[in-house]
This record gives structure tokens, C-alpha cells and sequence, in this order.
């Protein structure tokens, strides 16, 4: 479609799984706000992930998962209003071709992955669980240095859409 924003549910770690009712909720926002129409990627292993969206997604989608090259892919995100995903591969590939991007991260790696330096990709738009942004205000890092355990979905889907509302960036 000429409009759309891309949805990245997957993962390959289901340990960095956000609830496809988030993934919905947001979506449906940006539906109901922009008329964007939704384009879920992914790669094989995403299906299941993909799938559960597809089937409680109410409005226009295209599913692409498992359907595109590198280079396909790359385009089908540079060209897009915004991507939204967990921190997996495509935050990096979104950060490549300075798409906007909403991402939902759990404070893993902190400062390695996260948040994207300004310089590289200024339309990274990083959430984190309220704990991780408590420990950065207090400049408290170093738990954050190696893999955490805090789950994704301490992120909730209105922090976003709130995000969304006070921000006109789509």
C-alpha cells in the first residue's frame, strides 16, 4: 500500500516476546488515527507470532512474513511511516535506513544495543519498563550491562499509544 506501517511480532528469543494484544492495541491506534495500513514481517520463525496478530486484527494488513529478501525487506522498512518490533534484528535494520521506529526493549545491554545514539538513527524511539527508566535516571546501570531478565510486557501498549498521542511524529 502507498501508506502503511510495519509490525515485527517476532523474535527468535521467546524470551523477548511483547503480547500481541500490545502489538494490536497500537496498531489499531495508528489505524484508527492515520489510516496506515498494517505489514506484519518477519522471517520462518515469526510465523506463529505473525499469525496470532493476523488473526485478531481487525483492519487492513498485508502479511509479508517469510515473503522478502534482505534488500526487499530493507525497502519495505525504509519506505515505511514507522516500524514497531521488540529489540530484535529489524530495530537495526530500521536504524540503517532511518525509518522511525517505536521499540520495545527490556533494558538488556543497556548503552550497547539501546538506546540508539542520536547520531546514528534519531528515529529510534526506545520503551522501556519503568524500573529500567528509574535505574538510568539514578544513573544505576551496571545490572543492565549483560542480558536481564525483566519481561518485555512490563511495557504496556498505552505507554505507547500515550506516546503516540502527545508526539505528532507519524
Amino acid at each position: 500500500p502507498k501508506n502503511y506501517f510495519i509490525v515485527f511480532p517476532g523474535s527468535r528469543s521467546s524470551s523477548r516476546i511483547w503480547d500481541t494484544d500490545y502489538f494490536i492495541e497500537v496498531s489499531n491506534y495508528i489505524y484508527k488515527k492515520y489510516k496506515l495500513t498494517a505489514v506484519i514481517c518477519g522471517g520462518n520463525g515469526d510465523m506463529v507470532y505473525a499469525n496470532n496478530f493476523i488473526n485478531k486484527y481487525a483492519h487492513p494488513f498485508i502479511d509479508l512474513t517469510s515473503k522478502t529478501s534482505l534488500p526487499e525487506l530493507l525497502f519495505i522498512i525504509k519506505t515505511a511511516s514507522c516500524l514497531i518490533s521488540v529489540d530484535t534484528g529489524s530495530i537495526h535494520l530500521a536504524a540503517s535506513v532511518n525509518c522511525l521506529t517505536l521499540g520495545i526493549f527490556n533494558g538488556s545491554q543497556y548503552g550497547r544495543f539501546s538506546p540508539y545514539p542520536k547520531e546514528i538513527c534519531s528515529k529510534i524511539i526506545s520503551f522501556y519498563p519503568k524500573q529500567v527508566r528509574e535505574d538510568v535516571g539514578k544513573n544505576n546501570l551496571s545490572k543492565y550491562e549483560l542480558i536481564c531478565d525483566i519481561p518485555y510486557d512490563k511495557v504496556t501498549s498505552q505507554e505507547v499509544i500515550d506516546f503516540l498521542e502527545t508526539n505528532s511524529i507519524l
